[in-house]
């Protein structure tokens, strides 16, 4: 649970543009709860922070999945990680960064070698629709940016 007083305190002592990012964090192993992604967002956005959450179990989560596009509508998430061993079942480790910008996406994928999916495909395969997530290999299914 995120104590958002203490957060914004935190913050109030800070430069903004001293803060590369706030990372948050939407599921990991219990008894830990979901960060406040919506109220994080929110202060993202009033004080004009990057915001980036590590999902790297949330895919299996309709919560978390619901949580990240209530963030993404209402206030600031520049990103958010899945894990692909976590999420896909592929073996070897791996990590999918998604956003609701293309753009970044794309930046990201310039910098790292790795498979970026923006949230616009998502969206296209109802992929943050933990339900329909194909429990096979997916990578030749989705319309994917391969960088």
């Amino acid at each position: 649970m995120t104590d958002m007083d203490r957060f914004k305190e935190c913050l109030d002592k800070l430069d903004p543009d001293s803060i590369v990012c706030v990372a948050s964090t939407s599921s990991c192993f219990a008894p830990r709860t979901c960060d406040d992604l919506v109220g994080i967002a929110k202060e993202c956005q009033t004080r004009n922070i990057p915001h980036v959450c590590n999902n790297a179990y949330g895919l299996q989560s309709t919560r978390c999945c619901h949580l990240i596009n209530e963030a993404i509508r209402v206030g600031r998430l520049d990103a958010f990680v899945q894990s692909t061993d976590k999420n896909f079942q592929v073996p070897v480790g791996g990590a999918v960064v998604s956003s609701s910008s293309r753009s970044f996406v794309e930046e990201v994928g310039k910098s790292y070698v790795s498979l970026s999916i923006s949230i616009l495909d998502f969206e296209k395969v109802n992929l943050l629709k933990p339900t329909t997530l194909p429990h096979t290999d997916t990578r030749d299914e989705l319309p994917c940016h391969h960088f």
